[in-house]
């Protein structure tokens, strides 16, 4: 009724059904009742190490609104706008005790343009700590994904649950979406609270030494491109997969009677297996218990 009998021969006309396939096994990964309830499944759960990594060294000089690196730090990356946004510290030298944040960073000179005017231009006495509060979620062949965090696809992750400080093996808490940090955006000292929103975590400071975070995450179910592709998603939910479909393609094709029916379909399948395997864990800082 939605389409051609092809459509749905995974030989000649695979990309069509894997398309519908991958999208609906997305919908009931990340599925949300109206009660507030979401589903959450074990397998689809995932550790990420990351080490918010602090350099420090001696720079080459600069001026009252720039800090200049030495040519020859070969820990310093040569990619305009890598270091845009992190914190320059000056901890020796000429200028001693600044804090400022690079807001244009300069690759081939390695010149980072700062936030402010310095009241004591640094030289070439200065010695910096360069730090950031702030991780991207980045591809494996990005050129700055060292100082990052690396996922392949890049938007794999549809929820971040959990950070945890293996320095101080210490959980820190989950701020709100709304929450920027521009108060504490010079603050050097150890993060206390995260925020996620795009392909961007947040910390509310920037770490003073290099520290170790283990990121608990939710991300998507591997995409299915082989016809002997089975999705992630447990057995029991398989069926919500077809349900969906069949929601989505009444939809699309403005057949009202028949989409109201679907979805009302889909809807008693959710809640129903929902009912029947429900197990509960607590998230803190969070209006709804995820739901497996």
């Amino acid at each position: 009724m939605l389409g051609e009998p092809s459509d749905l021969d995974p030989v000649t006309n695979p990309q069509k059904l894997n398309r519908w396939l991958n999208e609906g096994q997305r919908k009931i990964a990340d599925w949300k009742f109206p009660d507030g309830h979401m589903i959450r499944f074990p397998v689809l759960q995932q550790s990420l190490m990351w080490n918010a990594l602090v350099l420090t060294g001696t720079l080459a000089g600069g001026s009252t609104t720039s800090v200049v690196f030495d040519a020859a730090d070969a820990q310093i990356g040569t990619e305009d706008d890598r270091y845009n946004e992190w914190v320059v510290q000056i901890t020796g030298g000429t200028g001693a005790g600044q804090v400022a944040v690079i807001m244009d960073y300069l690759g081939g000179a390695k010149q980072g343009n700062i936030n402010k005017t310095w009241a004591t231009a640094p030289d070439s006495t200065s010695t910096y700590l360069l730090t950031k509060r702030f991780a991207f979620i980045m591809d494996p062949g990005n050129p700055w994904v060292s100082d990052h965090i690396s996922m392949s696809p890049v938007s794999g992750i549809m929820d971040v649950m959990k950070i945890e400080d293996m320095l101080d093996l210490s959980e820190l808490d989950e701020g709100y979406r709304t929450d920027g940090y521009v108060g504490s955006a010079e603050e050097v000292d150890v993060p206390g609270e995260w925020v996620f929103f795009g392909n961007k975590i947040m910390f509310d400071k920037a770490p003073g030494e290099s520290r170790w975070f283990r990121i608990e995450c939710y991300r998507q179910p591997a995409t299915l491109t082989a016809d002997t592709d089975v999705p992630e998603i447990p057995d029991a939910w398989h069926q919500g997969i077809v349900l969906w479909a069949r929601w989505w393609g009444f939809a699309r094709g403005q057949e009202t009677a028949m989409s109201y029916s679907a979805k009302k379909d889909f809807q008693d399948f959710m809640q129903t297996t929902r009912q029947s395997l429900e197990m509960r864990f607590e998230r803190a800082n969070s209006s709804a218990l995820p739901e497996v």
